[in-house]
C-alpha cells in the first residue's frame, strides 16, 4: 500500500515540477516582454535550502515531512483558483514543497525505505506518461474544467494521508547523514548531480509526454513520418524497457552504451521522419536506463543539497530553449537563436562525465544497491524490485497501450460517422490560438472545439499552435483536435524548427503538404504550411496557412509576403 501511495504521489510531484514553467511563461507571453514574474522560477533552486544549518533536521522530521506533503498538493489546488497570480503563487509553493520533500525521501537513512521512495518516483514518472495518454496528451492536474482534476485531487489527498500515517509510524529517519553506501568526493558528487539534471532535462523536453518525439520528426505529406497515434506507444515501451535495463550497471555505465545514446540524440536533432523518430525511441531507452542509476548514485551521497544542482540544470535548460525560440524579445537573444542542439550536446557530455568516466572512488552505483551493503542487501533489493516495481511497470505499460488502442478506434469511428452532405463547397477559418491559453491563463481547448463545431468549418488553419514544448505544457494540440473533432491534421513545421507553429485541420484527407520556414533575417522564424485537400466529390483544393513575423520587423514581413506570393504562384 505504501509503494502504491508513493507512486501516485510521485505522479503528482513530477506534474508539479513540469507545471511551473508553463505557469510562469503565461505572463511574458501576454506582453512579449519580461514582467518580473519570471523570478518565481527560482523555486527550482529550493533544494539548496538543505545546506542551511539545522534546516535538514527540520525537513526530515515527522512534522517537516507532513508539512511538505501537504504543501506539495498546492499545485493541484491552484488550478481551481480564478486568479492567474494566485495560481502562480500556489504553484511555486507547491514546487518548493515538492523538491524539498523529494530531497528528504530520496536521502532517507533507512535503505529499504530509500529503495521504495526512489523506485516509486521512477514508476510515478511512467504513470505520468500513461495518464497523459488517456487524456489525449493533457495532464488532468492542469485541466481545471475537467472532473478529472477533482478526481486526481481526491486520490492525491487519500494517498497523502496514507503516506503521512506511514511516516508517523516510522522512527528511522533522524535527519542525520548516516548509513551511506559509498564515500565519494565533492567533484564526483557534482558531476553526478549535473548528469542527473541533464537526464531530467531531456525527460522534460522530450518525454514529458510521449507524443513529443513524433512532433520533432514530422514532415510534409504524403510521408509525414510516424503518426503520434499509435506510433508514440513505442516511446512508452522504450521508456519501460530502459527502466528494466537500468538494473544492469555494467551496461548503463559503459561508454559503448553512452555512444548509442549520443548517436540517437544526433539522429533526433538532425534527421526527419522515421529516422528521427527511431533516434528518439532509442534515446528514450538510453535516458530511462541511466535515470535510476544516476538517482541511485546521488541518493547515497552525503550532500543532499546536490539535488539543487540537478534542478538548476533543468531550469537553465528550459531557459535556453525559451531563448532559442523567443530570442527576438529577450536580452542577448541572438546568442541563443535556434541553438537547441547546445542543450543536447551539453546534456550528453554531462551524462558521460557523471556516469561513464572511470577512476572515481565508489564508481557507478547500480539501483539495486540502494538497499545498502548488508549481507542480504542485494537479495532484498532484487525481491523488492520483483514484487513491487516490475508488476507496476507491466500494469502501466498495458494501460498505456490500451489507451492508445481506444483513442485510435475512437478517431477512426468519428471520421467515418461525420461525413459532410455538401460536396460542392467548403468553409474555412483561421485562428491565432496562443497555444490554447485564453486571456486569463486557462486552457481553451474545450471551448475551441465547441466553437469549431458551431462554425461548421471544414478547414481550419491555426497559428501559434505548437505547444509541444516543455514551457508550453508539452501538449499535442494537433492530436487533441484530430481526435476530438475527427478531423485530419497536418502539424506544420517540426517543433525543433523553433517556430510558434502553424497547423491545418481538415474534415477531408490531406493528400499532400509542404512545410516552409519563411525568410526572417532579423526576427523570429515564421512557419507556413501548404496543403492539398481532397473534397468528397474528388476535387483537389490547395490551402496556404502562415504565421508571419512581428510588426517590428518590417523587412521580415516584406520578405515573407513575397515568399508566400511565390508559393501561391507555383
Amino acid at each position: 500500500m505504501s509503494f502504491l501511495a508513493e507512486t501516485v504521489l510521485a505522479y503528482v510531484y513530477w506534474s508539479n515540477i513540469h507545471a511551473e514553467a508553463p505557469t510562469v511563461w503565461y505572463f511574458p507571453l501576454q506582453v512579449m516582454d519580461l514582467t518580473g514574474h519570471e523570478l518565481c522560477a527560482l523555486a527550482y533552486a529550493a533544494p539548496f535550502l538543505a545546506a542551511m544549518g539545522g534546516t535538514w533536521a527540520v525537513l526530515a522530521s515527522k512534522w517537516g515531512k507532513t508539512g511538505l506533503r501537504v504543501g506539495a498538493l498546492l499545485t493541484v489546488a491552484s488550478y481551481n483558483s480564478s486568479s492567474i497570480e494566485v495560481r502562480l503563487g500556489l504553484t511555486t509553493c507547491g514546487l518548493v514543497s515538492t523538491l524539498l520533500l523529494l530531497q528528504v525521501l530520496w536521502w532517507n537513512d533507512n535503505p529499504t525505505k530509500r529503495f521504495v521512495y526512489v523506485w516509486a518516483s521512477v514508476v510515478g514518472y511512467v504513470l505520468l506518461l500513461v495518464v497523459r495518454i488517456w487524456f489525449k496528451s493533457l495532464n488532468p492536474i492542469t485541466w481545471s474544467t475537467s472532473p478529472a482534476n477533482a478526481a486526481v485531487a481526491t486520490i492525491a489527498v487519500i494517498a497523502t494521508l496514507e503516506c503521512v500515517r506511514h511516516d508517523w509510524r516510522d522512527d528511522t529517519n533522524t535527519g542525520q547523514r548516516i548509513s551511506r553506501c559509498i564515500d565519494t568526493s565533492l567533484v564526483s558528487d557534482l558531476t553526478t548531480s549535473v548528469a542527473l539534471g541533464a537526464v531530467l532535462s531531456i525527460m522534460y523536453i522530450l518525454y514529458g509526454e510521449v507524443q513529443v518525439v513524433s512532433r520533432w520528426a514530422v514532415q510534409g505529406q504524403p510521408d509525414p513520418g510516424p503518426h503520434p497515434n499509435p506510433a508514440s506507444a513505442l516511446i512508452l515501451i522504450c521508456a519501460v524497457l530502459g527502466i528494466v535495463l537500468s538494473r544492469y550497471s555494467s551496461l548503463v555505465t559503459s561508454t559503448t552504451w553512452w555512444l548509442v545514446g549520443a548517436t540517437s540524440a544526433v539522429a533526433l536533432v538532425q534527421l526527419r521522419g522515421y529516422p528521427c523518430f527511431v533516434g528518439g525511441a532509442v534515446l528514450a531507452v538510453y535516458i530511462f536506463s541511466v535515470f535510476p542509476a544516476l538517482l541511485a548514485r546521488l541518493a547515497v551521497a552525503r550532500r543532499a543539497w546536490l539535488l539543487g544542482v540537478s534542478t538548476s540544470v533543468i531550469l537553465l535548460s528550459t531557459l535556453f530553449l525559451i531563448w532559442a525560440t523567443a530570442f527576438n524579445f529577450l536580452p542577448m537573444g541572438q546568442l541563443f537563436k535556434e541553438r537547441t542542439y547546445v542543450v543536447f550536446v551539453s546534456a550528453m557530455v554531462a551524462i558521460w562525465a557523471g556516469l561513464c568516466r572511470r577512476g572515481e572512488r565508489g564508481g557507478a552505483l547500480s539501483p539495486r544497491k540502494l538497499i545498502g551493503k548488508g549481507r542480504k542487501g542485494p537479495t532484498a533489493a532484487d525481491e523488492l524490485f520483483r514484487t513491487l516495481v516490475r508488476p507496476a511497470l507491466a500494469a502501466l505499460l498495458v494501460m498505456g497501450l490500451l489507451g492508445y488502442a481506444c483513442r485510435y478506434v475512437n478517431v477512426q469511428t468519428k471520421r467515418h460517422s461525420d461525413q459532410p452532405v455538401d460536396t460542392d463547397r467548403f468553409t474555412a477559418m483561421v485562428w491565432a490560438f496562443r497555444h490554447s491559453y485564453d486571456q486569463t491563463g486557462w486552457s481553451s481547448l474545450e471551448e475551441a472545439t465547441v466553437m469549431i463545431r458551431r462554425t461548421g468549418a471544414d478547414v481550419v488553419v491555426i497559428v501559434e499552435s505548437d505547444a509541444s514544448k516543455p514551457y508550453l505544457g508539452n501538449n499535442d494540440l494537433c492530436g487533441w483536435f484530430e481526435e476530438t473533432l475527427g478531423f485530419y491534421c497536418d502539424f506544420g513545421p517540426s517543433t525543433k524548427d523553433h517556430t510558434w507553429g502553424v497547423m491545418l485541420l481538415s474534415r477531408w484527407p490531406i493528400v499532400y503538404s509542404e512545410h516552409h520556414l519563411l525568410p526572417a533575417p532579423h526576427g523570429e522564424i515564421a512557419p507556413a504550411v501548404v496543403a492539398t485537400v481532397t473534397l468528397p466529390g474528388g476535387h483537389l483544393v490547395d490551402i496556404v496557412g502562415a504565421h508571419v513575423g512581428n510588426k517590428e520587423d518590417e523587412l521580415d514581413r516584406e520578405l515573407q509576403t513575397k515568399k508566400l506570393a511565390e508559393i501561391c504562384a507555383e
